[in-house]
């Protein structure tokens, strides 16, 4: 047993239970949102300022990193880049799923729609528009809606979003994306995805214009066409890249 757990035992057996019982809490969802079903508990117990360094450092030696946001009132754990093999590779499909909802949120705070404690709300079908758009634009095919609706369900096993009741009518529901989302995606694919969501709204606006600005070169040689839309993206993801 941990030397600093034993102590803070010794002076507190319910406080260490908490403690235990927040930590595999934590490491089972990633993420501990305060007023999510069952994190009363666990939050409590993970933002408590005594334990911080505790804490710091237990997770430290796992390769995580250990957040606490207290006007946000959450904790989390970010992969530590630095440490090899402590957070291992995601699925592509999964990786997507966090750049897309990591522009996404960025694009709705900075237009002020982010609600209280910086949730940001949006609908499965403008995700699930966004990332095909991406996906298809980078030459790799799409996936099914209720494969979506999977990767959607994983992420909030993550605790990163929370998700609506489904209007089956409209086989649509909401996402509220939560600013840890912009913990666990790099600046620079954030950037880079950010450009390519705007060529794509161009290209949209552009066609429903019925306006052209391919030069006659470009519509001669298709090859040369789709390099330049590539290079455009800056995406370049591959199957187990890093997030």
């Amino acid at each position: 047993m941990l030397i600093e757990f034993s102590e803070i035992e010794s002076r507190d057996a319910k406080r260490a239970a908490d403690l235990r019982f927040g930590i595999g809490h934590l490491l089972m969802h990633q993420v501990i949102w305060s007023g999510d079903h069952s994190s009363t508990r666990a939050y409590s117990a993970l933002s408590f300022p005594q334990h911080r360094n505790f804490l710091t450092n237990y997770f430290d030696v796992a390769g995580f990193r250990f957040i606490h946001q207290a006007e946000e009132q959450w904790v989390g754990l970010i992969p530590d880049a630095d440490a090899e093999g402590s957070w291992g590779r995601l699925p592509l499909d999964l990786t997507v799923t966090l750049l897309v909802l990591g522009v996404m949120w960025n694009e709705g705070f900075e237009n002020g729609e982010a609600g209280a404690r910086s949730v940001v709300r949006v609908t499965f079908n403008q995700f699930y528009d966004r990332y095909c758009q991406i996906v298809e634009r980078n030459g790799r095919p799409t996936i099914e809606w209720r494969d979506a609706v999977t990767l959607i369900r994983e992420i909030k096993r993550r605790r990163l979003i929370d998700i609506g009741e489904e209007d089956h009518e409209m086989s649509d529901f909401d996402i509220d994306i939560r600013p840890i989302i912009l913990q666990l995606v790099s600046e620079g694919a954030l950037s880079r995805l950010e450009q390519f969501a705007q060529d794509i709204e161009l290209d949209i606006n552009q066609s429903d214009s019925g306006t052209d600005e391919t030069s006659d070169e470009e519509d001669d040689n298709p090859e040369a066409s789709d390099e330049k839309v590539e290079d455009t993206s800056g995406v370049q993801v591959s199957k187990g890249d890093d997030v």
